[in-house]
């Protein structure tokens, strides 16, 4: 498929922006799609195309996909399939399928006018409201940024439509295995691996509206998609369909909250207030956001929240790994500038107890009559990438909340070293299909230091 265009490489000094009408009169389809042929590139118009509408990623010009703030972790690069301009050009094994999931995507629609130039029609008049949502100024023209956005959609939209489909194709047409499948939710869950969810939006609308088969909403079937890796309530899809979304990240990130923050923040000071008070101190995320949902003990917790840190008892046979990360403390080291909370094995001295709890959601802690209750966890690849990228873009966005960034904050301070981590699997609230103890304890030590 080709398509024609001049690019103006600053698009601000146009001297006029043509109408929705002008941009379709302009694009002109010289050829069909070529599925076989993954290089097959798209050239857009004979003409500057610019649009006066749609200019930002939201109501406001604050982008909303961003680099990471921690670039020296695990799982925040992709592994099958790069989607949008950050991690454009790598060879991952799914690239190859892109032009044959577009291909299939169309397919479904041309009898109704919806052809290759329908759509890159809608695309062209979204480009640079696409481009503000990013915090990059990328040196791709304007037909390699559109075929981008469109070829990345519409392998999106294929893939949450055969997980929503109950019968199979008619071509039999769906090359990612059953095993890739956790790793493809992983994919689609990294911070930098986004496209805006307005653009799958209109996908979704302009490919469904006239087929009448559309029951499910694309957040609830972006949602049952990732439940095949991470499920959740079943109930939960009944309120997805209220979800707004910037991107898929954000969208996930909104189903995993806690279900009331202010009772959790009530729990966690609860728990504070009752570990020695003299030799505990908060982190100062946790802090943060316990201050603002619960001002009623605002003195008490800003007077822990001064105490100097105490020093940390030595941890037995401790891997070199953990010693790089948390060394041993002694007077001579300057105090760190997060403040930490007791371990797991040194609350179990101050008859702190610790339970599983049944809960909708695994950010949802509670603490009464001296029992910590977590909702049980799997501490596995996939679990790791959610927390780095949800944390990620908790920090990164200035208007989303910190929920996820002080359960992370709060649970990964208890666990410095594998022993906390053999509790907490003794006690149910690890699952045993877990990683090992000691990477367990390695990676939560290192999201906390990168804090």
């Amino acid at each position: 498929m080709e398509l024609n265009r001049q690019n103006n490489p600053n698009p601000e000094s146009a001297e006029e922006y043509p109408s929705e009408e002008e941009v379709n009169r302009r694009v002109e389809i010289s050829s069909e799609i070529i599925p076989s042929k993954p290089e097959a590139s798209v050239e857009i118009g004979e003409e500057k195309v610019y649009h006066r509408k749609d200019t930002s990623c939201s109501s406001s010009s604050n982008p909303c996909i961003f680099r990471t703030p921690f670039p020296g972790l695990e799982f925040q690069e992709p592994q099958l399939a790069s989607i949008g301009p950050y991690h454009k050009g790598k060879i991952l094994p799914l690239e190859k399928y892109k032009y044959s999931f577009l291909e299939k995507f169309m397919s479904r629609t041309r009898n109704q006018g919806k052809d290759l130039c329908f759509y890159v029609r809608h695309m062209m008049t979204l480009e640079w409201r696409i481009r503000r949502c990013y915090t990059e100024d990328f040196p791709m023209s304007s037909a390699e940024f559109v075929e981008m956005i469109l070829v990345d959609g519409c392998f999106i939209m294929e893939v949450l439509r055969h997980r929503d489909r109950s019968e199979e194709s008619e071509d039999g047409f769906f090359p990612i295995e059953p095993w890739q499948i956790p790793i493809l939710v992983q994919d689609l869950l990294i911070l930098e691996n986004q496209i805006p969810f307005f653009v799958l939006e209109k996908l979704f609308d302009l490919s469904e509206s006239e087929e009448g088969t559309a029951t499910v909403s694309l957040p609830t079937r972006a949602l049952k998609f990732f439940d095949l890796a991470f499920p959740r309530s079943m109930d939960f899809s009944c309120k997805s369909n209220h979800l707004e979304a910037n991107h898929l990240l954000d969208l996930f990130l909104e189903s995993i909250r806690p279900s009331n923050p202010s009772t959790i923040s009530n729990s966690l000071h609860l728990f504070l207030n009752t570990v020695q008070l003299k030799m505990m101190v908060i982190p100062k995320s946790v802090y943060s956001i316990l201050k603002k949902t619960n001002t009623r003990n605002q003195a008490g917790v800003s007077k822990i929240a001064e105490d100097q840190d105490q020093p940390l008892r030595p941890l037995p046979n401790i891997n070199p790994k953990l010693k790089d990360i948390c060394p041993d403390r002694s007077p001579n080291h300057s105090p760190p500038s997060v403040h930490l909370i007791k371990r797991v094995m040194e609350l179990r001295t101050s008859d702190i107890e610790f339970r599983p709890r049944r809960a909708d959601k695994f950010a949802d802690i509670n603490f009464k009559n001296g029992v910590l209750a977590i909702p049980p966890v799997t501490i596995n690849d996939l679990f790791l990438t959610i927390l780095i990228n949800c944390v990620a873009f908790e920090q990164r966005s200035k208007r989303s909340s910190k929920d996820l960034t002080a359960y992370v904050s709060f649970t990964c301070r208890l666990i410095r070293h594998p022993t906390d981590v053999e509790v907490l699997c003794s006690n149910g609230i690890i699952s045993r299909f877990s990683h090992n103890d000691e990477k367990v304890a390695v990676f939560t030590i290192a999201l906390v230091k990168s804090f």
